[in-house]
């Protein structure tokens, strides 16, 4: 599991082997607008429970509230925007250390957290 918080002080947590992203509101209720992944593993952009992950391992907010994600199994970085929204910024799936932009880049299991700093 990974936490993070947002710029309302809202916890994002990744569970890792439900394979989804959920949302903690201020008032601890899961809010249904971010949370996302089917909860079956797999990999799938899309909106909200549309999208799939395969053992989300890290997250980390940027400045425009984006939750950035390492897919951990997936071999991929993903984004889902403030509505719910998933795609892969990095990564092609398949496993290995490669420098590149996108899609061309390969992870080997990606994971942790961090603070996101301009």
């Amino acid at each position: 599991m990974s936490i993070a918080v947002d710029g309302s002080g809202n916890l994002i947590v990744a569970e890792y082997g439900n394979h989804c992203v959920h949302k903690i509101t201020l008032n601890g209720r899961a809010s249904g607008h971010v949370t996302t992944g089917s909860g079956t593993p797999g990999w799938a952009d899309g909106r909200r429970r549309e999208a799939q992950f395969y053992n989300p391992k890290g997250v980390v907010v940027d400045d425009s509230d984006n939750i950035i994600v390492a897919d951990q199994s997936n071999h991929r970085i993903r984004k889902i925007s403030p509505e719910g929204n998933v795609s892969t910024l990095a990564g092609n799936g398949t496993r290995g250390w490669r420098d590149g932009q996108g899609t061309q880049a390969q992870f080997c299991y990606p994971g942790g957290g961090g603070r996101w700093q301009r």
